[in-house]
């Protein structure tokens, strides 16, 4: 069973194919941009508060969480937000394995695999390098992929 709430903006760019029991959710103010030839295999989720783009030619696999909050906010001793919603980015011809957890702040550029099991929690700046292990780190540079 798939879900779609969508109370923000949702643009596709293109064709997009989004597979059996995931979930879509994007909130009120939030938007979120999908690329074309974007595949998203089964049983993800994606949850945009702010912003989360998404480039042409992706596949992610099974199982994957994208998130730009963390839905509740947490407060220093100041009363000031620690915790606020940031955008995701991912580039132009991404594959990421399944299992991956994708959080705010995130940056994955154009032309990189993820290992499958990683956390991204933070921007990553090559492109065609392989990001992996947790925390992540960039593993391998100038690969390339097909699909």
């Amino acid at each position: 069973r798939s879900i779609w709430e969508v109370a923000g903006k949702v643009v596709f760019n293109g064709k997009a194919v989004i597979g059996n029991g995931c979930k879509i959710c994007v909130m009120g103010g939030g938007k979120l941009v999908i690329g074309q030839r974007v595949r998203f295999t089964a049983e993800s989720t994606v949850v945009a508060s702010t912003h989360i783009e998404i480039g042409d030619d992706c596949l992610f696999s099974w199982d994957i969480l994208i998130m730009d909050t963390d839905f509740h906010g947490i407060y220093d001793d100041g009363g000031s937000l620690i915790n606020p919603p940031a955008a995701v980015t991912i580039g132009n011809h991404v594959w990421v394995g399944c299992r991956c957890l994708i959080l705010k702040g995130s940056v994955i550029p154009s032309g990189c695999v993820v290992a499958a099991d990683t956390r991204i929690t933070k921007p990553f700046v090559t492109e065609n390098c392989v990001i992996g292990r947790n925390p992540a780190v960039e593993i391998k540079r100038d690969i390339g992929w097909v699909r």
